[in-house]
Order: C-alpha cells, then sequence, then structure tokens
C-alpha cells in the first residue's frame, strides 16, 4: 500500500498561501511551519497592544488550507475599512481573540482549524514572543522585521553580517521599562525603532 506524501513549506505571508492553494489540490499530507516574527500591520498592532503572538501568517495559511465554504474563508480574510477597526482582518482579530481567551495560540490554531476544515497542520516556527534582528558589517543593529523590510528614508545600508531571533519584551508585562507608549510626548516610547532593548537581559533573567 502506497503512503501519502508528506509536503512541509516553511515562511508565511502570500508565498505560503499561494503555495497551499495549489498544493491542497493533491493527495499529499501537508504541513505549514509558520513565520511568528511579523511586527507590522494588524499582526503587529495585535501583538504589540494585546500581547499575543502575530496572528497574519497563521490565518492566511488556515485559509489556504481550509476546504470550508468559500464565505466562511472571505470572512477570515476580510480587511475592515473604516472605523477603529480599520486595517484589521477578521480571521487576525478572531485567532487573537481565542489565543487570549484559551491562553495558547496553540489552542486557537487547532480550534480555528476545526471551524475551517483545514487539510493539513498548520504549526508556528515558535511560540515565544520574538523579535527578527539583523548586525550590519558596519556594527549598526536592527531590530523588527518592519524595519530589515523596509529601508527607512532610503538610507543606504551596509552588507547583514548575521541573522539572530531574539525573545521581545511585552510592552503590558513590563511598563515602567518603555514609558506610556499612549502619550505622544514621551520620549521613552515613540516608535518600534526607538526600542534599545538595554535591560533585556537584566529583565529576562528574574
Amino acid at each position: 500500500m502506497n503512503k501519502m506524501p508528506r509536503v512541509v513549506t516553511i515562511g508565511g505571508g502570500t508565498g505560503s498561501y499561494a503555495s497551499l492553494m495549489g498544493l491542497k489540490r493533491y493527495p499529499l499530507k501537508l504541513t505549514a511551519i509558520v513565520n511568528m516574527i511579523d511586527d507590522g500591520g494588524s499582526s503587529g498592532k495585535l501583538r504589540d497592544e494585546l500581547g499575543v503572538l502575530p496572528p497574519g501568517d497563521v490565518r492566511q495559511c488556515l485559509v489556504a488550507l481550509s476546504e470550508s465554504s468559500k464565505l466562511l474563508r472571505d470572512m477570515f480574510s476580510y480587511r475592515f475599512e473604516e472605523g477603529g477597526l480599520r486595517g484589521h482582518s477578521f480571521g487576525n482579530i478572531f485567532l487573537s481573540t481565542l489565543e487570549k481567551k484559551t491562553g495558547s495560540m496553540k489552542k486557537a490554531i487547532s480550534e480555528v482549524g476545526k471551524i475551517l476544515r483545514i487539510k493539513g497542520n498548520v504549526v508556528p516556527v515558535t511560540f515565544t514572543h520574538s523579535n527578527l534582528c539583523v548586525k550590519l558589517s558596519d556594527g549598526k543593529t536592527i531590530i523588527g522585521e518592519t524595519h530589515i523590510d523596509v529601508v527607512e528614508k532610503k538610507e543606504k545600508r551596509a552588507p547583514i553580517k548575521k541573522i539572530y531571533r531574539t525573545r521581545r519584551l511585552i510592552y503590558q508585562h513590563y511598563p515602567k521599562y518603555f514609558g506610556d507608549r499612549r502619550s505622544k510626548g514621551n520620549k521613552k516610547f515613540q516608535s518600534k525603532k526607538d526600542i534599545c532593548f538595554k535591560s533585556y537581559d537584566k529583565i529576562w533573567s528574574h
């Protein structure tokens, strides 16, 4: 008896979504290993404001593997265009709500997988709150996927010497190190780029 071939995708975003949409048409055992370091857009806002893991790439993989109705798939991909939820997708909010309620992104993925009747498995590469960092050949360090992807102010950067992941400080857990983010005049926390992580080792040693 022939065993069903196993196929694993690694990544996130549009690439994984398009690959999985095509692969699910074939008799394969699919597993999507998903990036969990997104810090921009809806995912970035939810992880910063609610302390949850970034749900965007997970959502896209779940929708891609879904064998539920088109309406349900479209609903999880629906992005609000106005009001306080502008920029957020329903699926991101739903996953974050489940994570807050169950205390686990793993459980949230399992529940959404049942709702969407996914063909395969969606596995986050980590359940740890993380940042992607790069060290440049000129000694400069850039923290956060968004700042690595987008060359801010079109600045010319030195070549990347090292890529690594660090555990991320969560604003809700350590407000005294960030000040009040909601205050526009607060110089301690103007933007993600301004976070220096000087107290990083000290905080995580406790």
